[in-house]
């Protein structure tokens, strides 16, 4: 299984890599989103067979969560601002860069978020049934 899962994600990132040649802004975002994903499995791996405690597993993909989102915030800044920003005299090719760099974080934060839900799930199903359990009558 192990061996399948380092596969599986060793093919994500080759196809990433051409998606991106093939596809433009499309292929930044699969290409991110599967690096991210391949990147977790290899993670993942490594602390199933002890190569890296939980907590250490838990620091790297917390360190990975806000370098995702620091660019992804900022670019989302400059993007809401850009027509200001060139009025001003910011270059307007440092706008296709902000977008690329947009797109790529937005993806890792994405997928991380998928994970995360994953990763806490019992939380989200145990609030969900307190939500819907009727509420005790007095």
């Amino acid at each position: 299984m192990k061996s399948f899962v380092l596969l599986l994600a060793l093919l994500l990132v080759v196809n990433a890599e051409e998606q991106v040649k093939k596809k433009g802004p499309e292929g930044i975002l699969m290409c991110a989103a599967a690096i991210t994903f391949g990147l977790y499995c290899v993670s993942l791996v490594c602390r199933k067979v002890r190569l890296l405690s939980p907590l250490k597993h838990q620091i790297i993909w917390n360190l990975i969560l806000t370098t995702s989102f620091v660019p992804l915030a900022v670019t989302s800044l400059v993007l809401g601002t850009r027509h200001t920003l060139v009025s001003i005299g910011f270059p307007k090719s440092w706008m296709g860069m902000a977008w690329k760099l947009h797109l790529a974080s937005g993806a890792v934060f994405v997928v991380l978020g998928f994970f995360h839900a994953l990763w806490h799930h019992g939380y989200y199903t145990q609030s969900l049934k307190r939500l819907t359990r009727p509420a005790p009558r007095e």
